[in-house]
C-alpha cells in the first residue's frame, strides 16, 4: 500500500515518516497544488495531516489553508481514499459538537475542513484523542513531565484526559489507511487518566514535589478504540519520556 501524506514537517507527520518511511510526502500551501496532483494518480491513499498552527498565523490564513485546501483539491482527488485529520476539540465533553462562537479559530478552521471532507466520495475523518507530544511546547502532560524532570516540582489541578501517545496515534492512522472507512472516527485508548494521578506516581517513583492548585481542567469528550484496539502503558511512555529529558 503506497500513502501520501501532506503535514510531513509536523509532529505527526515526522513521526509518521519515521514509523513508514516508505511514505511520500507532498508539500501542499493554498494554491500550489502541482506536487499534490503528480503523487495521487502513484499512491493507494491520501492522509491530509498538514495545517497551520494559530501562534504563527491569521484566522483568514487557517481558514484558507485548513479549511480550502480540501475544497480545491476534491475533482483532483476523485475516488481516491482520502484521510482528514481534524481535532477533538470541536467536540463538547458530551460528545456534541461545540456552538461556532465558542470555537478558537483554529478549531473552527478544522470543523469547516470537516464539511469539505464530507463532500468526498472515499472520505475518513480522524480526530485524536489529547495526544502525547513528548514535547513541552505541545501538550500539558509533556510539560508537566518536563518541568518535573528539569525543576523537581510540579503544579497541578485536576482534570481527567485520554492521553494517546503520538506513536499509538501513528499506528492508528496506518490501520485505518489499510481499512479507510467513510466517516468520523474518534479514535483514544479508552483509558481515563487523572492528571492528580500523574503527579502522584512522579512524587512516589522520582520523589518530585507536587502542588495541587483549585480549579479543575474538566473531563474528557467522548473518545473511542481505533479499529485495532489501542494497547498503551501510559505509565511506561512517561517513564520513558522522563528518563530521556537532558540526555
Amino acid at each position: 500500500m503506497k500513502i501520501a501524506l501532506t503535514g510531513a514537517r509536523g509532529a505527526l507527520g515526522r513521526e509518521f515518516m519515521s514509523l513508514y518511511p516508505d511514505t511520500i510526502p507532498v508539500r501542499v500551501r493554498y494554491g500550489e497544488y502541482d506536487q499534490l496532483r503528480a503523487v495521487l494518480p502513484t499512491v493507494d491513499v491520501l492522509i491530509h495531516a498538514g495545517a497551520l498552527v494559530p501562534s504563527e498565523h491569521t484566522a483568514n490564513e487557517l481558514f484558507m489553508h485548513n479549511s480550502l485546501i480540501p475544497h480545491d483539491i476534491h475533482q483532483d482527488v476523485g475516488d481516491l481514499p482520502v484521510v482528514f485529520i481534524s481535532s477533538m476539540s470541536i467536540l463538547s465533553v458530551d460528545g456534541s459538537k461545540k456552538s461556532e462562537e465558542s470555537m478558537t479559530k483554529y478549531t473552527k478552521s478544522k470543523l469547516h475542513m470537516e464539511r469539505e471532507a464530507a463532500h468526498y466520495k472515499n472520505h475518513t475523518i480522524v480526530r485524536f484523542s489529547t495526544l502525547f507530544y513528548r514535547d513541552p511546547t505541545r501538550d500539558g502532560l509533556s510539560k508537566l513531565i518536563y518541568t518535573a524532570k528539569t525543576e523537581g516540582r510540579v503544579s497541578v489541578i485536576d482534570c481527567v484526559r485520554d492521553f494517546l501517545p503520538l506513536s499509538a496515534a501513528c499506528r492508528a492512522l496506518r490501520e485505518i489507511c489499510s481499512r479507510p472507512k467513510h466517516g468520523v472516527l474518534n479514535i483514544g485508548t479508552g483509558q481515563q487518566t487523572n492528571m492528580l494521578d500523574v503527579v502522584r506516581y512522579l512524587q512516589e517513583r522520582y520523589g518530585v514535589e507536587v502542588e495541587v492548585r483549585e480549579g479543575t481542567g474538566g473531563d474528557i469528550c467522548s473518545s473511542f478504540p481505533s479499529p485495532e484496539s489501542l494497547e498503551v502503558d501510559l505509565y511506561k511512555e512517561i517513564d520513558d519520556y522522563y528518563q530521556s529529558i537532558g540526555d
